[in-house]
Parts: structure tokens; C-alpha cells; sequence
């Protein structure tokens, strides 16, 4: 490996800690990740990052924490939507199934739904119908969330889906000035998914219905100007747009182990965000994050490659220095000790 001298990688695994423990819940034998167990075994470990991880990497760009309440995430993933500029306000819409119980009224993981493109067009389009004269469209993409289009200014505060996965939503529905305006949309269209031939259909081949969407990322981008930004490969389409707002591109994590070979790589950022394949067990997507993502870094640190080093697996980050390969006497084990 020949990556250039000076490389600053910064990687974060925000799902990393959930899928470990996924993976862990009845195996029986403990799961091998020789990369990520090598990077946690000789980093440094850090306080805990309770805040959200993409102001970890943010702080690691000419961008700061605030970018994220600038830049909404309705706007930046609607930036990378080909057609007019970004104007007005938007918001993410994730399709989800919602499990109710007599107290509890349960976000489902969103791996489990596994939705066809062509079924999120049908239901796009159905619910736009009676969406019409009501100031909200609904715009389908692929991969998601879906974009929702406001005819007007909204202040609602939502949180992200991927945050409440498994918890009882019920305490934490969308709030702030227009949030009932927010609810009772909600409320609407998971009338209309009710009973839809698409979900019909999934639930006679055995599949989770899609009996809601969640809308969240409500706001409107301020203008951009074009900066130097590092390098990004990420499946986060919230940081990818954020990018494309600021006159970058982002790649995907395809591309990683080939960008620290080039020579003109100077600071790089990697964020494996999604991880929700329906069919990818959470065994599966960590061996998968642990040869596409942390095997490259192990590379570049073994030879000297890179000054800095910082990885952040869940909510616990590590940094590893130059001189960080060195250090032999550091035995395996540590990330699970660390995640425990």
C-alpha cells in the first residue's frame, strides 16, 4: 500500500454496537472482526460520543456540528434528487412498520422491510393522489428516505428514525410549533397505507407491511457556497447531501481501500451509516464493515501511512497515532471489552 504520508482517515460506525449485539444475541461463539478488534486494540480509547455521530466527523472537516441545523436532512438528501435547485422546505420521509401492543407502540427495525422499488413508486403515487390541493408531495427515491415537499414553512422538531429502532414511539412523535400540523399527517397517511394492494401483497409472501411513514429532517437549506472539503465515502445520504450542497461529490464505500492508495488523499472521511439490507444479517454486515472499512485503515497504520487515525464504533471512539502499530504488547479483545 502506498497511501500518501499525512493521511488523516476519520471512520464511524454509528450502527456498529447494535449490529455487535444483534450478531452476539444466541450465537455460540463470539464473532471474529480481526480489523476492527486490531484498530480498538491499539487506539486510544475516548469518552463516549453522545452526541450525533455526524458532528464527530463534521468536526473533522472545514464544516462544524452546526452544518446539520443549517442543513436539514429533508434538504440534502432532496439535493441529491436530480432537477431544480433545493428551494423551500422538506423533510425525510422513511417508510417503517409500526408494531402496536396494548401499551406499546413499537418502531420496528428498518431492515426488516426490505422495499422493492417499484413498490415505493406504487405507494408514492397513491398517497400523492390524496395528498393533492393539501400542500405536501411526496417524492420517491432510491435508496431511501423519500423526500417530502411543504408548501409552506414547518417548525417541527423529529427525530430520526434510525435513532428509536425496538422503542415504544408513542413519547416520541414529532413536536415543536407545527408538530400536531406533523402528527396528523402522519396519522393520514398511515390511513391510506391501510389495506393498499402493496401491502396486501407483502403480507400474504410473509413481508412486514409498510403502515407508516416518518417524516423527520424538517427545514430549508441555506445557501452554499463551494469549500475544500475532504474527501467522503459514506452511505449517510443526510452527510452525502450535504456535500452536493457545498459543491462535492461523495462516493460510496466501495471506493475506500482505492482512496488511500492515491497519493493525493490528504484527509478522508468514511461513514458506514445504513447497514439495513433486509437480507444482511447483522453477522454478515459486520464482517462486511470489517474488510471493506476497517481492513484498509489496518493497512495505512501497519505502514506508517497515516499520521492520524479515528474511529468510532457506536458511540465509542478510538484514535491511533503514527506510532500507534508499535504497540504489540496490546492484545486482541479490546473492542468487545469496549463495547460491552
Amino acid at each position: 500500500m502506498t497511501g500518501a504520508p499525512g493521511l488523516s482517515v476519520a471512520l464511524a460506525l454509528p450502527r456498529f454496537r447494535a449490529a455487535l449485539q444483534s450478531a452476539a444475541s444466541g450465537a455460540t461463539e463470539p464473532l471474529r472482526l480481526p480489523a476492527a478488534d486490531w484498530l480498538a486494540s491499539r487506539g486510544r480509547r475516548g469518552a463516549a460520543w453522545r452526541r450525533d455521530w455526524r458532528e464527530w466527523l463534521l468536526e473533522r472537516s472545514v464544516l462544524d456540528a452546526g452544518s446539520l441545523r443549517r442543513y436539514p436532512a429533508g434538504a440534502c438528501v432532496r439535493a441529491l434528487a436530480p432537477g431544480r435547485p433545493v428551494d423551500g422546505t422538506w423533510a425525510c420521509a422513511d417508510p417503517v412498520h409500526l408494531l402496536t401492543g396494548l401499551d406499546r407502540l413499537q418502531l420496528a427495525p428498518l431492515s426488516i422491510l426490505g422495499l422493492a422499488a417499484e413498490e415505493g413508486r406504487t405507494l408514492v403515487q397513491w398517497l400523492n393522489q390524496a395528498l393533492a390541493g393539501s400542500g405536501f408531495t411526496l417524492h420517491h427515491a432510491e435508496p431511501g428516505p423519500w423526500s417530502l415537499e411543504c408548501g409552506s414553512a414547518i417548525d417541527c422538531d423529529a427525530i430520526e428514525p434510525a435513532l428509536v429502532e425496538g422503542e415504544d414511539i408513542r413519547e416520541l412523535l414529532p413536536g415543536g410549533r407545527d408538530g400536531l400540523q406533523v402528527r396528523r399527517l402522519m396519522n393520514e397517511l398511515q390511513m391510506l397505507l391501510h389495506e393498499h394492494p402493496v401491502n396486501e401483497e407483502r403480507t400474504r409472501r410473509g413481508l412486514p407491511a409498510v403502515n407508516a411513514l416518518w417524516l423527520w429532517g424538517f427545514g430549508t437549506a441555506l445557501p452554499a457556497s463551494t469549500v475544500q472539503l475532504p474527501l467522503l465515502h459514506t452511505d449517510d445520504r443526510w452527510l452525502a447531501g450535504l456535500w452536493r450542497l457545498h459543491g462535492a461529490a461523495a462516493r460510496t464505500l466501495d471506493g475506500v481501500a482505492t482512496a488511500m492508495l492515491r497519493t493525493d488523499t490528504r484527509a478522508l472521511l468514511v461513514a458506514g451509516a445504513r447497514g439495513d439490507d433486509r437480507f444482511d444479517e447483522p453477522a454478515t454486515r459486520l464482517r462486511r464493515w470489517d474488510v471493506q472499512l476497517c481492513e484498509p485503515l489496518v493497512a495505512a497504520a501497519k505502514q506508517g501511512q497515516a499520521d492520524e487515525l479515528a474511529v468510532l464504533f457506536g458511540d465509542t471512539p478510538f484514535t491511533l497515532a503514527r506510532a500507534s502499530r508499535f504497540a504489540f504488547w496490546r492484545r486482541g479483545g479490546a473492542l468487545a471489552e469496549a463495547l460491552r
